[in-house]
């Protein structure tokens, strides 16, 4: 979002001040003050809806190229920074001083991208701490077979579902405690004692209505977690149904 705002600030700039040399129609003080804080506003919008915490696996799909939207981050900012000197020409050479709060708005965000992006490459790096767990789970095993005799394998799966949450990992709690996080494509496995569980996903203020089973010993339990819409309707359904965002119910073994 850093990207994609210091590129409409730096070029929107670029374009005003062109246009103001052709038709000689000077920038009012309002107009540029506008489209600063309508750029502000966008930017404080992004940081707020942003959540805190990321886990090392989305740090590196953000920070990485292999997905169209990172690219596209990089991309944004490369073209900030190519267009901003000749934002600032154009800005002088039509006296269009009235964009200069936008114009430095958009350099200042261009930077706080490159900040932000580099912070993430560097965090993806760093090796993730272990949970905290408040009652007996076995977390972070390859697959079923390594869960010991008396306990039941719980196996999570989360098909792929289009650019949906394509970056996103999806937070999973069994009994209050997180367990892990499933990108699209990956199963998780985990180890409980037999009895009474309840797992549930989640993501930023988002959660998924709890599934709650009697785990039986040798019996192994499987769930499949999904969005719960389309690309289209994503940041519509943050806000309207945040507990239907994503679905996460039990099925028959695969």
């Amino acid at each position: 979002m850093l990207a994609t705002c210091s590129l409409a600030g730096v070029s929107g700039c670029f374009f005003t001040a062109l246009f103001v040399g052709v038709t000689g129609n000077p920038v009012p003080v309002a107009a540029g003050a506008l489209l600063t804080v309508l750029l502000a506003l966008a930017v404080a919008h992004s940081t707020l809806l942003a959540h805190w915490e990321m886990t090392p696996a989305e740090k590196g799909r953000w920070a990485g190229t292999r997905h169209v939207f990172s690219a596209n981050t990089v991309l944004n900012l490369a073209m900030s920074v190519l267009c901003a000197p000749v934002a600032l020409i154009m800005i002088v050479l039509n006296s269009a001083w009235a964009l200069l709060p936008l114009f430095l708005a958009g350099c200042l965000i261009a930077v706080l991208g490159f900040v932000h992006r580099n912070r993430e490459r560097q965090e993806a790096r760093e090796e993730p701490a272990e949970p905290r767990l408040t009652g007996p789970k076995i977390i972070g095993l390859g697959g079923p077979e390594q869960v010991p005799p008396g306990w039941v394998p719980v196996l999570v799966h989360r098909p792929h579902s289009g650019m949906r949450d394509l970056l996103v990992d999806y937070r999973l709690h069994v009994d209050g405690d997180r367990v892990g996080v499933i990108a699209p494509g990956q199963t998780l496995v985990i180890g409980l004692p037999p009895g009474p569980h309840r797992l549930q996903a989640r993501y930023t203020r988002l959660a998924s209505a709890p599934v709650a089973f009697d785990a039986v010993a040798g019996t192994p339990v499987y769930c499949v977690v999904r969005p719960g819409g389309t690309e289209l309707s994503a940041v519509l359904d943050q806000r309207s149904r945040p507990g239907e965002y994503f679905h996460l119910v039990r099925v028959p073994p695969w």
